[in-house]
């Protein structure tokens, strides 16, 4: 049972975040309550196990849905297949209790996490107006040109 404070804090962090930070937090939550899903196969507490697998195919199904092919279809396309690859991992290791499946999952979760950090990084770069490595290597060959 969570506490009612860090409850409030949770709240305040989701209705603050900015949707770079939303989306970080449902994949944090996703690869969070598939290991605690393995654990829970690991000790072989079934129930709490599917109790987890139910929390990670609702963060899932957000994912999926949140989803704008309207935007940009093939980059979407490509994200719902990872989405179901992981997904379809997830039920299948749920309904066999099968570790190596729900590893699976959790790599390309872990995968798909690790890429959107260095997305969230190059954004706040563009922001703060810091040049991206190829402007800086033609900054660094027009100095030493100049030199």
């Amino acid at each position: 049972m969570q506490h009612p404070a860090s409850n409030a804090y949770l709240q305040n962090q989701i209705h603050t975040a900015s949707s770079e930070e939303l989306q970080l937090m449902l994949y944090d939550g996703a690869i969070r309550f598939a290991r605690l899903a393995r654990r829970a196969l690991e000790e072989n507490n079934h129930d709490a196990a599917q109790a987890w697998f139910e929390r990670v195919g609702a963060i899932m199904c957000e994912l999926h849905n949140g989803l704008r092919p309207d935007i940009a279809p093939e980059l979407c396309a490509n994200m719902a297949a990872l989405y179901n690859f992981c997904h379809t991992r997830l039920i299948t290791a749920s309904a066999k209790m099968d570790l190596t499946l729900l590893d699976e999952a959790i790599t390309v979760l872990g995968q798909i996490r690790g890429i959107w950090v260095s997305l969230m990084n190059k954004l706040a770069d563009e922001r703060l107006g810091v040049p991206s490595e190829p402007e800086l290597e033609a900054v660094g060959t027009s100095f030493a040109m100049q030199m």
